[in-house]
């Protein structure tokens, strides 16, 4: 899963907000951290785009994803650091059982990595990681598919076309809907074109979990992690609400 989806993750989230998202890690810290911020593990680090934002703010990043794939095209974007590459690495590994001997000021869990952990025990197993991986007081950092906003909105089909570097993308995202799995199952086919050239496509299939802040706090004081606040993805200072489809959590090592 997702070595294929590599070859066109750049082009279909060369919209994301990663900034944004990296200013909300930030104001994470700021509040609830009881020092200044200096180094981060990003599990599910994907082709680096929150590890090298992070990295041009003045932090130390080590980015973790299972897909050899994805960590090859992060390798790649180091030569964007301007003489700061060493205050990055990438590895290719598991969230849930990655031991890297050391700990870390902030573990971070983005772009609903949590959600693809679609048992309680991948989950439970992905934040006892974390916390191995932190000092006492040490923050983690998550978002994840919010079940309420799910429910309500409900999964579509949806296509996308993007272009970047002379290629052209079109990925159809299917998804069926398991209630009482709590689980997602999305088809996606990936087609890709550059002129003068035939096109290539692809097929995976992604299995997403949605999540209530009850499992979640639940499955925290499991791992040794407390939760401090549930907001709104994105948005810091909002509650999550049923017309969220993404929400985020931020625990801290007890």
């Amino acid at each position: 899963m997702f070595d294929h989806y590599a070859q066109a993750y750049d082009a279909l989230y060369q919209d994301k907000d990663y900034e944004g998202e990296c200013d909300f890690v930030e104001a994470a810290a700021q509040r609830y951290l009881d020092r200044r911020a200096a180094t981060i593990l990003d599990f599910g680090c994907g082709t680096g785009g929150h590890a090298i934002p992070l990295v041009r703010r003045g932090y130390h990043v080590t980015g973790v994803d299972q897909s050899g794939a994805m960590i090859e095209r992060a390798n790649g974007k180091r030569a964007q650091l301007n003489g700061h590459a060493d205050h990055v690495r990438f590895a290719v590994g598991d969230a849930r059982h990655t031991a890297l001997g050391r700990t870390f000021d902030l573990v971070t869990c983005m772009f609903a990595v949590l959600s693809y952990q679609t048992t309680d025990a991948d989950a439970l197993a992905l934040f006892k990681n974390a916390r191995q991986h932190l000092e006492p007081g040490g923050l983690f950092v998550c978002d994840y598919w919010h079940g309420p906003g799910v429910l309500a909105l409900r999964p579509l089909t949806r296509a996308k076309t993007a272009e970047l570097g002379g290629e052209s993308v079109t990925r159809t995202s299917t998804p069926t809907l398991d209630e009482a799995a709590r689980v997602v199952t999305v088809d996606i086919h990936t087609r890709h074109a550059r002129a003068g050239q035939p096109g290539t496509e692809s097929r995976e299939q992604h299995r997403v979990r949605y999540f209530f802040p009850s499992e979640i706090s639940r499955l925290l004081t499991g791992s040794g992690l407390r939760p401090l606040h549930y907001c709104a993805f994105p948005d810091f200072n909002l509650p999550p609400t049923d017309h969220d489809w993404n929400a985020a959590v931020i625990a801290r090592a007890i």
